[in-house]
């Protein structure tokens, strides 16, 4: 089958969508289970390969965390594979 750009298109923005649903939903219960006000506990987690700095998924993402109030960091090495820091803005120390 012979896929045209708009098809092409199509099919990469269904899938970033599904992986940004997949990512919020595994990063909100991370959130959720992990924080403590008033602590200065980073809230790490791994992300899957494909979400890098510069594809869209990533930015958006940033976009999201960074307007609810969190630092986002994104970090990688070859032995750990690649994870992002949560950090409250302000420290997390308002309590």
């Amino acid at each position: 089958m012979v896929v045209n750009p708009e098809q092409a298109g199509q099919k990469n923005l269904a899938r970033n969508v599904r992986l940004l649903k997949q990512l919020e939903k595994k990063i909100d219960e991370a959130l959720i289970e992990d924080f403590m006000p008033g602590s200065r506990k980073d809230i790490c987690m791994n992300v899957p390969e494909e979400l890098y700095p510069g594809t869209p998924v990533y930015q958006r993402l940033m976009e999201m965390y960074e307007g609810a109030g969190w630092k986002v960091e994104y970090q990688s090495d070859q032995r750990e594979g690649a994870w992002l820091r949560f950090t409250p803005k302000g420290g997390g120390r308002e309590w």
